[in-house]
């Protein structure tokens, strides 16, 4: 396992951390009223969901491709 490895299954586990915290802030009071206010969850939460989804793939994919070997 290589440098690039470990590093794409540490930003794996950060991306799945955010998306766990996207979890718990879709549901809390404060995203509610702002749903039942404006329509739409809060600026954090969705920042949490893309970050985490967008951190989640780029680990995922540099540890299954990132070998280092061409």
């Amino acid at each position: 396992m290589n440098q690039t490895q470990i590093l794409g299954i540490t930003l794996f586990v950060g991306g799945a951390v955010l998306l766990w915290l996207a979890y718990g802030a879709w549901d809390a009071p404060i995203d509610r009223l702002s749903v039942a206010i404006a329509g739409e969850h809060t600026d954090r939460t969705i920042e949490y969901l893309v970050g985490g989804t967008v951190v989640a793939v780029a680990g995922a994919l540099m540890a299954l491709f990132g070998s280092g070997k061409a």
